[in-house]
């Protein structure tokens, strides 16, 4: 709700866009859940490209926002004026005194936790998400997922893997990818199942997870 009253703040609202570049990290989830509550399409960018493509994705989605994780700063300044439509950059992690950004805690530090009440309907047909296609035969395409798309989707899994609040999910995949945001992980917090977080993938880390955390899904 937080991440919710501070996007309205800065102007974000139902038809607006915002992107993000980070890791898998918990501001990502935060920004994901308050997105699709005041109707914001969320742009999840692939962490693995360089920045000519990142700046075609974030142009092309007409992102108005950037939220960037601490390790792809240097990535993003070197593109940041050829982002004329960016209006606000928020950086998750540590944010050097000269980036000419905000932290993403200063961002939603003091707003209310209340649920936001937006002047608009969000409704099932509404865009949630853009996940841009790999691009195999020319520029990437950015997929345009609606809110019921991401449901039904995860009514799906719950259904077909019997799911339940007893479940714990290792969320290896990066969360720019479907497979990350919305196969199971959308689904496991949707009924109060445990989500463990892996910032990247690491197999010696993974396997201690699986052990520590009781993971029942991977």
């Amino acid at each position: 709700n937080a991440v919710c009253h501070a996007l309205l703040d800065a102007g974000m609202k139902k038809g607006c866009n915002v992107a993000i570049l980070a890791f898998n990290e918990a501001q990502f989830i935060e920004l994901f859940l308050a997105c699709s509550r005041i109707g914001v399409m969320l742009v999840p960018l692939n962490f693995r490209l360089v920045g000519r493509e990142l700046e075609y994705q974030i142009d092309h989605s007409d992102s108005r926002m950037l939220f960037v994780g601490e390790e792809f700063l240097d990535t993003i300044q070197a593109i940041r004026p050829n982002l004329p439509q960016v209006k606000e950059y928020i950086v998750i992690g540590k944010n050097p005194e000269n980036s000419g950004m905000k932290s993403y805690e200063r961002f939603v530090s003091g707003k209310s936790n209340t649920r936001p009440s937006v002047p608009y309907e969000v409704g099932l047909d509404d865009e949630f998400l853009m996940i841009h296609t790999s691009g195999t035969t020319g520029r990437p395409k950015g997929a345009v997922l609606t809110q019921k798309n991401v449901l039904f989707t995860s009514l799906n899994q719950i259904v077909d893997f019997n799911f339940s609040t007893n479940d714990t999910h290792l969320t290896s995949a990066p969360l720019f990818h479907a497979a990350g945001c919305i196969i199971v992980t959308y689904a496991l917090l949707m009924i109060g199942g445990k989500v463990v977080l892996m910032k990247n993938f690491n197999a010696k880390l993974a396997i201690s997870l699986m052990e520590n955390e009781k993971v029942t899904i991977m």
